[in-house]
């Protein structure tokens, strides 16, 4: 399993008493076997691969607050271009991941960066001196 690493392993051969019976006054001794295995996730491969290019794409759409008003072509190309980006990585990120009925953490993150960063590059444009 490559997505996990497996911390130590402990097992334990346990003798316990059980009652058994209508009237629980038979004691049984029943032997187990207890194995406990702790998977702990690597997360390397979604950070570099999904979060920080995520966050720089976002970054990278800000540019768009530098940019001279008059300047809309350049504006809305790094707009365009920053929200066909982030929907490309969000589809590409779901389609890898496995189909599950609830929402993960990470598409509540990716949309949150494409909801909130890029409606601050296309709606918050500077005030012009009056």
């Amino acid at each position: 399993m490559p997505m996990f690493n497996a911390s130590p392993k402990t097992a334990n051969n346990n003798a316990d008493l059980y009652f058994a019976g209508h009237n629980s006054s038979m004691v049984r001794k029943y032997v187990r076997l207890a194995l406990e295995v702790i998977l702990v996730r690597n997360m390397g491969f979604y950070t570099m691969n999904i979060v920080i290019p995520s966050i720089l794409i976002v970054t990278i759409s800000w540019v768009s607050f530098w940019l001279n008003r008059e300047a809309s072509p350049a504006r809305v190309g790094l707009g365009v271009t920053t929200v066909l980006t982030m929907t490309t990585l969000i589809t590409t990120t779901n389609n890898s991941m496995p189909k599950v009925s609830y929402v993960k953490g990470l598409d509540v993150f990716l949309n949150f960066l494409l909801r909130h960063g890029v409606r601050l590059a296309f709606w918050s444009t500077p005030s012009s001196p009056t």
